[in-house]
């Protein structure tokens, strides 16, 4: 699949500016022609800048950026670094700033220009490492490491450094998805979700899961690789390939559905833009229909629902169910509260869940909460089983600036007093933010009341908590 970072914002036969268009397996120019496969474009990925590339753009800056005390004698050393730099004498340069390291081993202005001037990655690594031991989101060793892990490209290193955020395309047409069958490695049989587990129901093979759950994702990084990209596709539909009968049909916002025409389940692994996400954790789902049934007849034989039903006939004739996997951002925050007594308080958040699509409505869906996170399982297509999955309409830069909306809400919520009894008010500085995908479990009921009226119900497919929708009329 192609990475999005290596489609070009402009043609590179005529340069005019988003007048590319995607095909099914190419970009093509709407003005001059301009014709390019996505195999061709990944042939052509930017690589690592050289040496010499990377010292033409340097240019010496005597200015300190140390959060600290710098000591006179590293001090006179940085200067005379920079002015090797104006000479263009590497050389002097590099050993005028390993001097000052020896005056000042945290020095980080020290520790960074030998970053840019070094020549191999392994002194590069390193002294970037001590930058950010010191300031873990800081921007330049950040993007730089990721350049030497081969994450972004040299042109998307300089596109985070301009700090302009890449255009956003929608995409129209249906795009190309590549999807896989869960399948038993044994027999080639269907697979099934029994409790935790994941059997065949042919041969009873058992799939083993990984452990432990997947690691949460850096939001800083996450956050510089997006914007390292020339441009950010929104897809709207993808075309399914069925692995098993061949079968081609169109979905919209779906990560696992059946085939319409053999009913094997498919679940999208990518498309050809790279535009999606994989999740990283499952909550799988502990309750069949009957229990969701038996959830919902408690619920509605409650004291508030029997309430409501003096006023309206609100007695249920005939429910339909589904289920179905939603998407969630799950957020953790390392924050560090001020002013606190007698020190400033470290506080880590964990657990921070935003709703990362548009149906079933997010009101009804926060209704279900609390989620047992603990009981995540790492992401694999066969988790997944018979229910279908949605795909996330909320991307994750989005998600996390609600999820800093909580934590500012949180810590205003909270309360200190000083010596006379008047409320101090409290800052905080995240220090740290991270995410991951999580899919949650949901049935779906759609009641239909003896008045004819129509409702939806939510069941946490985990822990058989219900939420009612508001009843409508049969149009």
């Amino acid at each position: 699949m192609p990475d999005p970072a290596h489609i070009p914002d402009r043609c590179p036969r005529c340069q005019t500016e988003n007048s590319l268009y995607l095909r099914e397996d190419a970009i093509e120019c709407r003005l001059c022609g301009y014709r390019e496969t996505f195999a061709e474009l990944l042939s052509s990925a930017e690589g690592t800048p050289s040496i010499a590339e990377r010292r033409a753009k340097l240019h010496p800056s005597y200015r300190l950026t140390h959060p600290g005390r710098v000591t006179a004698w590293a001090q006179t050393k940085f200067t005379s670094a920079q002015d090797a730099v104006h000479r263009r004498d590497w050389d002097g340069a590099l050993r005028s700033l390993r001097q000052a390291l020896e005056y000042q081993p945290d020095f980080l202005d020290a520790h960074l220009w030998i970053a840019r001037i070094a020549a191999d990655a392994a002194t590069r690594r390193k002294h970037l490492a001590a930058v950010l031991a010191v300031m873990p989101n800081h921007p330049e060793a950040l993007r730089e490491l990721m350049v030497l892990n081969g994450e972004i490209g040299a042109k998307g290193a300089d596109r985070i450094a301009s700090g302009n955020a890449p255009p956003i395309h929608a995409v129209d047409a249906a795009v190309s998805a590549q999807v896989s069958t869960p399948r038993c490695p044994q027999c080639g049989g269907e697979l099934t979700q029994q409790g935790k587990r994941v059997v065949c129901r042919h041969c009873g093979y058992t799939v083993r899961q990984r452990v432990p759950p997947s690691d949460y994702q850096a939001l800083t990084l996450a956050l510089l690789k997006r914007r390292s990209q020339p441009v950010i596709w929104r897809v709207k539909q993808h075309v399914l390939r069925c692995e098993q009968c061949g079968a081609i049909h169109v979905q919209a916002r779906t990560l696992a559905t059946e085939c319409p025409f053999c009913d094997s389940t498919q679940v999208v692994q990518q498309d050809t833009l790279g535009s999606l996400q994989q999740p990283e954790a499952v909550l799988p789902f502990a309750l069949g229909q009957k229990e969701a049934q038996t959830a919902l007849n408690t619920a509605l034989a409650s004291i508030w629902e029997r309430l409501k039903g003096i006023f309206n006939a609100n007695r249920a004739d005939s429910v339909s169910w589904h289920s179905v996997y939603v998407p969630f951002w799950v957020f953790e925050a390392i924050v560090t509260i001020t002013p606190t007594h007698p020190a400033e308080l470290l506080r880590v958040f964990r657990h921070i869940p935003i709703y990362a699509a548009q149906t079933p409505p997010r009101a009804l869906v926060r209704k279900l909460r609390p989620w047992n996170f603990s009981a995540l399982m790492p992401y694999t297509p066969a988790l997944l089983g018979e229910h279908a999955a949605s795909l996330y309409t909320l991307d994750f830069d989005k998600a996390s600036l609600r999820a800093r909306r909580y934590v500012a809400q949180t810590v205003r919520g909270f309360r200190q007093e000083n010596a006379e009894g008047e409320t101090i008010p409290l800052r905080h500085v995240i220090q740290q933010m991270n995410f991951q995908l999580v899919m949650l479990p949901v049935w779906i009921a759609h009641i239909r009341e003896v008045d004819g009226q129509q409702r939806v119900a939510l069941v946490n497919g985990h822990n058989g908590k219900v939420a009612f929708g508001r009843p409508k009329s049969r149009a």
